[in-house]
């Protein structure tokens, strides 16, 4: 091969290459974006709702709350009177019907002032969302109108103070001049007081079951008030018959297996 042929042929091959087209770069995909799951009602029905702030302004300590059933009614309290009327949802979107009503008890002024607010803003409502036990209803424009915090079902580290308990067919209560009391460990035990004597026990809750007993007492004997050592018995009959657990915000009613009211109570001390 000539020198200039040897020339033209390597010059030749540049030219080749230099054509060669790099491969296609393919773009990664971005990342899909995270999408909070859809507000369901499974979500919104069941435990209570108790009311933290209503147009912005903070109601921490309110006894006001919710509670949605599977029936499509939603009941509670204003914080003074009990609430109720119906409410619907189709995923995200809530109202509630124009049927609405409340019992007639008059308290505070503060306190009434809330539940008026409070039961003139829920026809408002137009959607809600729930993250991390925190309930938000808002209305159509999207303003935050009120928000609720879930309310724990559980007995562990609470007190209470006995208000009605069931004697026979009836809930009656408890006889003037005695303290009827039941307190709920950390660690498992129950104890309280019967009217005379003091009574020690365990009590589990497992899926939502609650079992309470065996109960032991001392064995004192009281005379007075009458009938206090007939109450004394219908009392731990009646907590040892309790299986199932329904607390609002400022009471506690604790029923048998036949969906039966054993005992009343309110917050103690």
């Amino acid at each position: 091969m000539s020198k200039m042929t040897f020339v033209v042929a390597v010059a030749a091959s540049f030219l080749l290459v230099g054509c060669v087209q790099p491969p296609p770069v393919t773009a990664s995909p971005s990342p899909s974006p995270t999408v909070s799951a859809p507000a369901t009602a499974a979500a919104l029905i069941g435990d209570p709702w108790q009311l933290t702030s209503l147009r912005g302004v903070d109601q921490t300590g309110s006894t006001a709350f919710l509670q949605f059933g599977t029936d499509g009614r939603a009941t509670g309290s204003g914080g003074c009177n009990r609430i109720g009327g119906s409410f619907a949802t189709d995923g995200s979107t809530l109202s509630f019907g124009g049927d609405f009503v409340s019992t007639m008890m008059a308290c505070e002024e503060s306190v009434m002032k809330t539940e008026q607010e409070l039961l003139a803003a829920l026809p408002q409502v137009a959607s809600y969302a729930i993250t991390g036990g925190r309930l938000t209803l808002s209305d159509a424009a999207g303003a935050e109108v009120a928000t609720f915090a879930v309310l724990d079902q559980g007995l562990a580290g609470t007190s209470w103070v006995v208000t009605g308990l069931r004697s026979g067919d009836a809930v009656t209560s408890p006889i003037a001049g005695t303290d009827l009391t039941v307190a709920f460990g950390e660690d498992g035990g129950v104890s309280g007081s019967s009217g005379c004597n003091r009574f020690t026990g365990t009590y589990t809750v497992t899926d939502g079951l609650l079992r309470v007993g065996p109960l032991v007492s001392t064995m004192m004997a009281c005379d007075t008030p009458t009938g206090v050592m007939e109450q004394e018995t219908a009392f731990l009959k009646a907590l040892e018959s309790a299986t199932a657990i329904q607390r609002e915000v400022a009471s506690l009613t604790l029923r048998t297996a036949d969906d039966t009211i054993a005992l009343t109570l309110a917050p103690g001390e």
